[in-house]
């Protein structure tokens, strides 16, 4: 018996499974991990490698994959999937664990093989239930009760049982949609905006906008968790220097900025402008003026969290790099600038959309000045890629 990769495409990646395919084999031999073969078979992508374990490592972090399984591989026949199902159990069920095991065909014509998925499962079940009652270990009674499933799979010619799955980012094969679309990192809430947009298979053109030296090292430790997921072997990101007038408190400074953050993206490359405004968090007249604004300039504006903020559990993405795990907390950056929203004058009935459109003229004359420093800086992406961008700057 061979062990061999299984990998599970999202639901939306089935359509686009030879982009999935392309980016899987050209990810895998840019790390010198050799490709005995692959091929998409019904709902998952049979992978044969030199190293299945950092092969796998890889595919959980890339997108258009639901999960991927280390599979033993053997032939179809009654006796040869049941034994493989034995030894993968005894592997890997533990002393008092509730097992179940689920078999599923994915193949035409199985009259031939004269079983059903049921034959093979109560066939396999009784033998474990029997080798492993010195464990302790016993079938789950209901699917609820399943402390440890034994997964396998069956196609024309062959049986896959799983020892682990692992699950990765879903979404859909990152760049399938061949289309640009501008992304401010300024804040964990747009960082979410523009990890959404990767995910549904978009390229980013990335604005890196920074008030000072400090900012400036936040917001690259910020972006990196997105930059990490960019399957690319180089990259560029749009970096400006912006100065805030200093007499706004903090709260008011907050909107503004946002503003002229948006303004700033319809400079850059695409047609698209990812705004990250949810309506639990600002105001509607405000989107709608940074809307228009962006409509204005002959973009075109996607909010991908317009009623609602990304749930923690949803959003929690870990990138996945040699050295370094981060992790988006967004609840922190929800009371960011809900602390800052409650300091704002616009909950006494003072800062209105009349007053925000007497800062119009400010906000331009930021605006201009930022662009004016903006640089484009393209880097190798790589574990020393910040220290380059900082030495660029």
């Amino acid at each position: 018996m061979r062990h061999v990769l299984l990998i599970h495409p999202s639901f939306f990646s089935r359509s686009k499974s030879e982009k999935l395919i392309e980016n899987i084999r050209r990810k895998l031999l840019s790390r010198r991990i050799r490709i005995f073969s692959i091929k998409f078979e019904r709902n998952f992508i049979i992978l044969d490698v030199s190293d299945l374990a950092g092969a796998r490592r890889i595919l959980i972090g890339m997108f258009g994959i639901e999960k991927v399984s280390i599979a033993k591989k053997t032939c179809n026949d009654f006796s040869n999937v049941v034994n493989a199902i034995r030894a993968v159990g005894q592997e890997i069920i533990l002393p008092k664990e509730k097992f179940l095991v689920k078999v599923e065909l994915y193949a035409n014509g199985l009259r031939s093989l004269g079983y059903k998925e049921r034959d093979i499962e109560f066939a396999s079940s009784g033998q474990l239930a029997s080798e492993l009652s010195s464990r302790g270990a016993r079938p789950a009674r209901s699917k609820d009760a399943v402390d440890r499933l034994v997964q396998s799979y069956i196609n024309k010619k062959y049986a896959y049982v799983c020892i682990e799955t692992t699950a990765s980012l879903g979404g859909i094969p990152f760049g399938s949609q061949y289309h640009k679309v501008a992304c401010s990192m300024h804040s964990q809430l747009s960082v979410s905006s523009c990890m959404a947009s990767i995910r549904c298979g978009f390229l980013p053109e990335i604005l890196l906008p920074y008030i000072n030296k400090e900012d400036l090292k936040n917001k690259l430790r910020l972006s990196k968790s997105v930059i990490d997921m960019i399957d690319k072997k180089r990259y560029r990101i749009f970096i400006a220097h912006v100065i805030p007038p200093s007499s706004f408190n903090a709260g008011t400074k907050a909107i503004l900025l946002e503003n002229i953050y948006y303004k700033m993206l319809t400079l850059l490359p695409g047609d698209v402008v990812i705004i990250s405004l949810p309506t639990t968090i600002f105001p509607t007249w405000y989107i709608n003026s940074v809307i228009n604004d962006v409509i204005s300039a002959g973009k075109i504006p996607w909010t991908p969290f317009l009623f609602e903020i990304p749930e923690i559990k949803d959003y929690n993405i870990r990138s996945r790099t040699a050295a370094h795990t981060h992790i988006f907390n967004f609840e922190s950056q929800v009371n960011y600038f809900s602390s800052h929203l409650r300091q704002l004058p616009s909950l006494d009935n003072k800062f209105d959309q009349e007053l925000y459109e007497e800062h119009k003229q400010i906000i331009n004359a930021v605006s201009r000045r930022a662009i004016e420093t903006m640089k484009t800086i393209s880097f190798k992406i790589g574990s020393n890629y910040v220290h380059d961008i900082t030495d660029a700057i």
